[in-house]
């Protein structure tokens, strides 16, 4: 039949055709692969987190913060509570007490995080000239308490120690062997407070993958070795857009090819940022990364922000393209990360992680099931 087709044509025309065709099958090839990222049927294999910052921080409208706690819990089962911490600031313990105490009335899981580095990573959070070290005896003493505080006052699922340690042990290597000493001291007096809390830290998996050079897993690495045994789980920041322009560049191996398929591992915080005009890229990443994240041990996985910041100005990465859209300081593009933007409405990406947390975590359903054959069993019984 296409022989008969063809027949018809001139040479030109049948150029055009043969153009016509290869775009009709490159658009369906396209397709294809988007499905390939979609989310599959059925349970999926880890807990949807979420981080609720407030969009305009103390100056937040009640009402909205309302709208973003509610938002933050419909949408996941797991809530990460981060708080900034120097022996300079007020207590972390009262910091984390109004999110740690909602997850937990909502029967979320929780996680908290002392994040002690600046904001862009170069080294230890410096308030108002006060500059500090882990070698303190004061300033070990007063990390332990809060941190044991906070372990006996609220139990969490996991106590991340520090976030993204990694760049302190690149910039400041013996500052980083001062928290390591630390960190065995602090993970004992948790455990005594709190046995069931995982403690952990988290690594800058991006920067980690540039670090590791020739090794075949990031649990090679002498930073994470550093830990010993002492590492619950294997805590990960993850933020692909540091490196490329566009979700589509990634591959489906990206966490295979370092975490060996045995190792468990948490992402307690990812994200990518929107423009004006490029919502469809961050719900694209959304769905290449619950895509993924089975193939690897992932549980849970945390987004970075339920609603947007309060921006003005957008960072060039975000607003040209030119470059990745996280390059640059943090600040251009850490407010731009919520699945909702500031005012509450949702983005593209929102629906995307509505669809995905419809579906039951593979442990909860089995959960589930156990309880149905415990009904099923105690309604046979007779006193």
């Amino acid at each position: 039949m296409i022989k008969s087709l063809l027949a018809g044509f001139s040479s030109r025309k049948l150029l055009e055709f043969i153009a016509i065709l290869i775009f009709v099958l490159g658009g369906w090839a396209f397709f294809a692969s988007q499905i390939e990222r979609s989310a599959p049927g059925g349970p999926r294999s880890f807990e949807m987190g979420l981080i609720f910052w407030p969009p305009f921080g103390e100056e937040t409208p009640e009402t909205l913060a309302g709208l973003g706690v509610g938002l933050t819990l419909e949408n996941s089962e797991h809530i990460l509570v981060q708080v900034s911490w120097s022996p300079h600031t007020s207590s972390a313990f009262d910091k984390v007490a109004w999110m740690s105490n909602l997850a937990q009335k909502n029967e979320h899981a929780l996680t908290i995080a002392f994040d002690w580095m600046d904001e862009d990573r170069i080294g230890l959070r410096d308030t108002a000239g006060n500059t500090w070290s882990f070698d303190d005896p004061k300033v070990r003493d007063s990390f332990t308490h809060e941190a044991s505080a906070i372990a006996a006052k609220y139990q969490p699922d996991f106590l991340l120690l520090g976030v993204e340690v990694d760049f302190l042990a690149k910039n400041n290597p013996e500052e980083f062997r001062d928290f390591v000493s630390l960190y065995q001291r602090v993970y004992r007096s948790v455990k005594e407070k709190s046995r069931s809390t995982r403690v952990s830290v988290t690594f800058q998996l991006e920067s980690m993958k540039e670090m590791i050079e020739n090794k075949n897993s990031l649990v090679e690495s002498p930073i994470v070795i550093a830990f010993g045994p002492l590492l619950d789980i294997l805590g990960l920041s993850v933020y692909p857009c540091q490196s490329v322009l566009h979700p589509d560049f990634l591959p489906m191996d990206y966490f295979a090819s370092v975490i060996p398929a045995e190792t468990p591992v948490a992402i307690f915080e990812t994200g990518w940022p929107t423009g004006e005009n490029d919502e469809h890229v961050q719900a694209s990443y959304v769905a290449w990364l619950l895509s993924v994240a089975s193939t690897v041990s992932v549980n849970p996985l945390i987004w970075a922000s339920t609603m947007d910041g309060d921006w003005e100005v957008q960072s060039e990465s975000i607003a040209t393209g030119s470059l990745p859209p996280c390059s640059g300081r943090v600040s251009g593009w850490s407010k731009h990360l919520g699945l909702w933007k500031a005012n509450g409405a949702p983005k593209n990406a929102a629906s995307v992680w509505k669809d995905w947390h419809r579906r039951s975590p593979q442990f909860r359903a089995a959960q589930g099931e156990a309880k149905e054959a415990q009904k099923d069993h105690e309604a046979k019984l007779r006193y």
